[in-house]
Order: C-alpha cells, then structure tokens, then sequence
C-alpha cells in the first residue's frame, strides 16, 4: 500500500492524563489542516506497514468495543462513540497506574476502497522547554520540563488500533503493562477483549530463536549450518515477500528428521500453525543481513550474507587436523575502523 492512498476524513483528540480525576474529553473534531492530517496519516500508515502490528476481530453480544462500532455504523455519532471508549479506557487505566497517560487521536479514513476506524494512543513524553515569566523586574526567560509532549512524526507509536468497519477486523499494536502484578497485554485483553494473532515480526523471531536452538543441539552450533539458515530465510522472502518456514526448515536441516520434527513441534507450542509468515517490512530482517563470527583465538569477523555462498569472496576450509580456516579472497583493499 501507498501512504498517499490513506484519506483521512475525520479525526478528534481527547486528553486521558492520570494524574486527573477525568479525562478532558473534546467535544469538537480536530481541524483537519494539512500538518495535522499528515501527522496522523503518517502514524496510521506505520501502523497498516509494520511487522509488529497483530491481527484479530472484534466477536462477542457483549463486547463494548465492538458494539460501540456498531453504534458508530449505525448513527455516525462519531464524537460521542469516541467519548465512550475514551472513558472506558481512562477508567482501566486509574485503575492500573503502569499505563502511561496520554493524549487519544480517533481517526476515520478511507484506504484502497475500504472504510476504518483508528485509536492512536501518544504516550506522553518528557522534554525541557523554554518558559517565559512576567516577573515585577520584567520578562524571565527560563527552563522548565514539560511531561506532556507527545511523540513527533519520526517516532512509532507503541499503542494502536485499526478496526475495519466493514467486518471489525482489528490491527493492533500493544505493549505489556504491569496489571495486576503481571505484565500484560491490556489493549487486547481488557479493552478490546479479543485474542490476537502474534505479529509477523514475533514469528520471524520465534522462528529464528528456535533454528539456533536446533542448530545447537543437533549440529553442535555450525556456523555455516546458521549462516544458510539465515541465507535461505532471507532467499525466501525476496521470492514473493513470504517465509515459508517448512520449506526454509527442509532446505537447511536437510535429511535430518528428528531436527526438523523438533523443530516444527516447538514452534507449534509457542503459537506458530501456519506454515508461512507474511512480512511487508524489510527491516524486519536487519538482523539477518549479516552474520559476525567469533574464533576461540580472539578474532572476530562480520559477513555480509550476500557473500556467504560466493566462492570468489569467501571460503571455509575444514582442515585435517580437526580446526577451521577463513579464507578471504580477492580482496582490493582493506580500511582500519
């Protein structure tokens, strides 16, 4: 999807500090000026593009979310409905004093044909600012901190909800707080009371922690069996912007059933049960791009995975007295850092 296709239609704020006895609810949408429609519709479409955000839907007669939806679709009430949710969701956070205060944006906006309806939670930041004084000897200029800052365009949101109006299919994107004396997801599990999917990203990483504890156990932690690994992952994502984790497993364990077995069963435990894994955001495989390798003699080597297969550039020896040699070759010149 393009930013460009995201059309904001209409969008209110309401101010949900804990510090206060109520929140400061607005009764009037937000003038749509073009910074402020550019602020949230940058926000909104990190959110629809990013590897972090989880899949649900809003089910259930009694659910509070999903029937104030409801109530929106019917009536186009939009500032009361948010006012609503704005409530319920300020009650549970006085109650749980690890949730940070902050400012709610509900938005409305039109994307690719289809209808949504978004809450951005901005956390509050702390900042110093200037402040100016009127004091009896004139003007003061000083320094204060302001903890009331909300986050700028180039910062992600830790908190958001996009909710498809036309079957209240949700995307999210939460942060564990400490509820009840346990971390917990809150957004999900109290506010919009549903179970969601884990996020692509959370796969990918699952998925990746699990091959090294498979390369570990079965092949005594091979470097070259992590690097094609990481190779073939990487390989298979380019192919149409999927991982298809069995095939990636079966291309790198090779013959060896009871790695692969173990493998597929320890995934299915930690919630993966679908075979293959859509990401949208390259960066979500930085870490892949490279491998650093580190020798019991104190040397350390950062390899580009690109170069990893490449005979002309790089090449592990297996020498007959049991140790391993690097050769690094044709090289033009090398740079100090």
């Amino acid at each position: 999807m393009d930013e460009n296709s995201i059309r904001v239609t209409n969008a209110i704020i309401h101010i949900l500090d804990t510090n206060m006895d109520i929140p400061i609810l607005s009764n009037t949408l937000l003038g749509l000026n073009g910074e402020i429609r550019d602020f949230i519709k940058n926000h909104i479409y990190k959110t629809m593009t990013s590897d972090n955000c989880k899949n649900t839907i809003l089910e259930g007669e009694e659910n509070y979310c999903l029937n104030q939806l409801k109530m929106y679709v019917e009536d186009n009430d939009f500032v009361a409905v948010t006012q609503n949710l704005s409530t319920k969701l300020f009650q549970f956070m006085k109650q749980n004093v690890d949730i940070p205060s902050g400012d709610v944006v509900f938005a409305t906006f039109n994307c690719e044909g289809e209808s949504y309806f978004s809450m951005l939670k901005m956390n509050y930041k702390s900042c110093f600012i200037h402040y100016v004084e009127n004091t009896e000897e004139g003007v003061k200029n000083t320094i204060i901190k302001n903890h009331t800052i909300l986050p700028s365009e180039s910062q992600t949101l830790d908190e958001v909800i996009i909710i498809k109006l036309d079957d209240f299919s949700v995307k999210l994107i939460e942060k564990k707080y400490l509820i009840n004396d346990k971390k917990e997801y809150y957004l999900s599990q109290y506010f919009l009371e549903c179970q969601p999917e884990l996020s692509p990203k959370a796969k990918l990483d699952i998925v990746t922690k699990t091959a090294e504890q498979i390369n570990k156990k079965h092949y005594n932690d091979d470097v070259e069996k992590k690097m094609r690994f990481k190779k073939t992952l990487y390989d298979n994502y380019e192919a149409d912007g999927t991982v298809d984790v069995v095939k990636v497993i079966d291309e790198v364990f090779e013959n060896n059933l009871d790695a692969k077995n173990e493998f597929k069963e320890r995934i299915m435990k930690k919630g993966i049960d679908k075979r293959e894994i859509q990401l949208q955001n390259r960066n979500s495989f930085k870490k892949l791009e490279r491998q650093i390798i580190k020798t019991d003699t104190g040397i350390e080597i950062n390899i580009p995975l690109e170069q990893y297969e490449d005979r002309e550039k790089l090449e592990f020896i297996n020498n007959p007295d049991g140790t391993i040699s690097i050769l690094i070759k044709n090289i033009g010149k090398i740079e100090g850092k």
